[in-house]
């Protein structure tokens, strides 16, 4: 009889092991019926335990008193309706989910990447792939929430229509009906609080009221992981070493070619180049970085930045950091923003890994920047040497496919070392009953 006792604790013993061992390998399995394996995505958070704000507030730029002067802040504006996202609240929430100038838009931001972006959220009927046609069959705007995990470093949303899991800085569906479905990147940008002050005086900026108790806005709760360069939280696939993990850069993509802009090397004052066929100007200044179309009623414009401003060559009219110009003939014309991104450098490499960037760490000399207090009106010349810890080039695609470090091995080793122990407590206790 003690022996068929001892029997039974000890297969009830090796079932309870067991199913520990399965809940924890479950979430490594991969969906292979996806381009990208589930195993890809490294759990951080429960769903949501990184809320989204759906019905957020504003004050205006007066009633916000309390945001320093050197505080940071995500920027979208459409159609004379400015928004800011202070990073302070964006690193409790990540997602809004809002409509700004009468378009649908969703605000992101990920505090591992830095990285800043706003998308639009309409997806037209003809977007929608075959294999989603019976979850989603008309023109359709997406609202997203936070599915909690991480892939390369960075966070992965959900949509609530359709389940599918999105890549936030390449803006796509990885997993889910809607794998391979791309957002439209919308022109946001990033700039201090002092600065949004002064380019968008009638802007609004998202209130601390966020319907959540115990948030301390105040500061930024990421300044210790910003301030190291080489620390990361979470593994990734690929290194690029032109420059620090964390430096601050400003990345554009245009007919294939990808340029980074590395803000913590580049003076306050204005950049001219071209990148693939388009021609753009950059405006820095207190350390913020935004790119415009210089043109205007199809005339090619080139500056020069003058007493914190920015004055045109062809007409000496006058603009501001928000591109509109401000006195002088073309007085209330507006530059139009480009699309660019925003974010740390180690992100944007894994992102698009065949990047050029001005300038490389150490090597400032070695670029003709446009000093721009006198006539030179030569390009940016760029030098694509590199010191990458992956020498080989791979497109997004084998990048998305590429298997993540997901955790360190010593993690598994101690859950598999905890799941042990939990058993043999289960086992001991079924022994004394």
């Amino acid at each position: 009889m003690q022996f068929k006792l001892d029997m039974l604790n000890h297969v009830s013993f090796m079932k309870t092991i067991r199913l520990l061992l399965a809940l924890i390998l479950l979430i490594q399995l991969p969906v292979f019926a996806d381009h990208v394996p589930q195993s890809d995505i490294t759990p951080d958070v429960p769903r949501d335990g990184i809320p989204p704000l759906d019905n957020p507030k504003y004050d205006t730029v007066a009633e916000a008193d309390w945001w320093a002067d050197e505080d940071w802040v995500l920027v979208y504006e459409r159609n004379g309706d400015a928004r800011a996202y202070p990073i302070n609240i964006m690193n409790w929430h990540e997602i809004v989910n809002d409509t700004i100038g009468g378009l649908e838009v969703l605000v992101s931001y990920c505090p591992l990447c830095r990285s800043g972006i706003v998308f639009d959220r309409h997806l037209n009927k003809a977007e929608i792939p075959p294999e989603a046609q019976g979850v989603l069959s008309e023109d359709t705007i997406l609202a997203f929430g936070n599915t909690g995990a991480l892939y390369e470093s960075d966070m992965v949303m959900y949509d609530r229509q359709t389940d599918s899991q999105w890549f936030q800085v390449g803006g796509e569906a990885l997993i889910g009906p809607l794998h391979g479905v791309k957002m439209k990147r919308l022109p946001s940008s990033m700039m201090p609080w002092k600065l949004f002050k002064k380019s968008y005086p009638e802007g609004l900026v998202l209130s601390k009221d966020t319907g959540y108790r115990n948030r301390d806005y105040e500061h930024d709760m990421f300044e210790r992981y910003s301030q190291n360069q080489e620390n990361l939280y979470f593994g990734t696939t690929f290194k690029d070493e032109r420059l620090p993990l964390k430096s601050r850069v400003l990345g554009v993509s245009f007919d294939s070619a990808n340029r980074a802009y590395h803000l913590d090397n580049l003076e306050d004052g204005v950049y001219m180049d071209q990148v693939g066929q388009q021609s753009l100007v950059l405006f820095i200044s207190q350390g913020a970085g935004v790119v415009y179309e210089p043109r205007v009623n199809d005339q090619l414009l080139s500056f020069h930045a003058q007493d914190g401003l920015f004055v045109d060559e062809q007409t000496n009219s006058v603009w501001d950091f928000s591109g509109k110009a401000v006195s002088g003939e073309l007085t209330g014309s507006q530059l139009e923003r480009l699309t660019q991104t925003n974010i740390y450098w180690f992100s944007w490499a894994i992102h698009q890994p065949d990047t050029d960037v001005v300038p490389e760490l150490d090597s400032f000399q070695s670029y003709e920047v446009i000093d721009f207090t006198g006539s030179n009106t030569e390009m940016v010349k760029v030098d694509t040497g590199a010191n990458v810890e992956a020498q080989q080039s791979f497109e997004p695609e084998q990048t998305l496919a590429k298997q993540a470090n997901g955790f360190p091995g010593w993690i598994w080793t101690v859950l598999v070392g905890v799941t042990i122990a939990l058993g043999a407590v289960l086992f001991m206790t079924a022994n004394k009953n």
